[in-house]
């Protein structure tokens, strides 16, 4: 597989997270790290030749910071979000990256722990994702790791809406026929690589959950088989 990508992180720079975000993304597209270049937003928008020689772009999630509490940098993030779509950039982005995109493309979040998902769940493809040129081979229903509590509540309809979950929230879209695809859910983590995550940002088990690790690694963690090749297929796709 030839191309380089750019992924862009929105994490503190002493976070262990953004070697371990950079790690996982290289092993779902089946690539070296050394073939991903990667850009942290809180320090601003990426130069422009970091976004024109990238292949395709990655926009990963975040475990300190939300779209909805915002900050300076999110003017910025959500600018180049707008830059990707506007330029037809071939872009995956999950979790904090699908949630940044939807309010670039003028949807809208919110900070709703209690519709918050933490774990492995069985999200449902909707009509058009089962058509979907990449969600296509997911099936009706497959499982996912997830761990967000700011929530896409609506997108508009440049957006056609992928997956859901069984309470209805959104969790996949692709903009329009162009090549970036979003997710909330985390293709790029397996069962373990969440479990690690979540024991570094342990107030997604306390505070959305209410348990211990012990409790929520035995009712809420198992593999999700059918999304670790969704990130190589859509690297396939685009180049």
């Amino acid at each position: 597989m030839q191309g380089t990508f750019l992924l862009l992180q929105i994490r503190n720079d002493q976070d262990p997270m953004r070697k371990h975000e950079l790690e996982c993304f290289a092993n779902r597209l089946g690539v070296r790290e050394s073939a991903i270049e990667t850009w942290n937003l809180l320090h601003g928008p990426p130069p422009t030749d970091r976004i024109s020689r990238a292949a395709a772009v990655l926009v990963g999630g975040s475990g300190d910071y939300s779209v909805v509490k915002g900050g300076p940098w999110l003017p910025a993030a959500i600018d180049a979000m707008q830059r990707l779509i506007d330029e037809g950039v071939p872009t995956f982005a999950s979790c904090w990256g699908f949630q940044a995109m939807s309010l670039a493309i003028g949807g809208r979040v919110g900070n709703l722990p209690t519709r918050g998902h933490v774990g492995t769940y069985t999200l449902e493809a909707t009509p058009a994702g089962r058509r979907d040129t990449l969600f296509g081979e997911l099936g009706d229903t497959f499982t996912a790791q997830l761990g967000h509590e700011d929530v896409v509540t609506e997108v508009p309809d440049s957006a056609t809406v992928l997956a859901l979950s069984s309470h209805g929230d959104i969790q996949a879209w692709r903009i329009g026929a162009l090549d970036i695809w979003g997710t909330q859910f985390h293709p790029e983590l397996r069962m373990d690589d969440l479990a690690l995550r979540l024991r570094t940002y342990p107030k997604y088990i306390t505070d959305i959950r209410g348990m211990t690790w012990d409790e929520f690694a035995q009712a809420h963690l198992q593999p999700s088989p059918e999304t670790d090749a969704l990130l190589k297929a859509f690297a396939q796709l685009v180049l």
